[in-house]
């Protein structure tokens, strides 16, 4: 099985298209669309889905310090409940991390993702 993988960074865009094209041709693909944005993460609506696509839509908030991870992906010298970072003293991510982030006084940037299928 052969699967292909187009990517556009137009950063704060990206596209992402996966297919199959020597033996599913146009009936699989998946399409991933990432927008980055200065915000707290709490847009309704930024890649502009039409009605009928926004009542599907799942939203998954990813905490990056609270999320379970697996012992063979974990790094001691990468969990943000222990990492603070030296350059601006950022850190450790712990608790109720989110809710006591300073927004007017750091850039936070959120990754707001969406992913498409089509298989026939």
């Amino acid at each position: 099985m052969e699967i292909h993988e187009e990517a556009w960074n137009a950063y704060p865009y990206c596209k992402t298209v996966i297919s199959n094209p020597g033996y599913m041709k146009d009936n699989f693909f998946i399409i991933i669309e990432s927008l980055h944005l200065p915000d707290k993460g709490d847009k309704q609506n930024v890649h502009e889905l039409p009605p009928d696509k926004l009542k599907l839509r799942e939203v998954i908030m990813v905490d990056i310090a609270s999320d379970p991870i697996t012992s063979s992906d974990y790094k001691l010298s990468e969990d943000p409940n222990r990492y603070e970072s030296e350059t601006t003293g950022r850190g450790p991510l712990t608790g109720k991390w989110i809710s006591r982030v300073s927004w007017s006084t750091i850039l936070e940037v959120k990754k707001y993702s969406i992913s498409t299928s089509d298989y026939k």
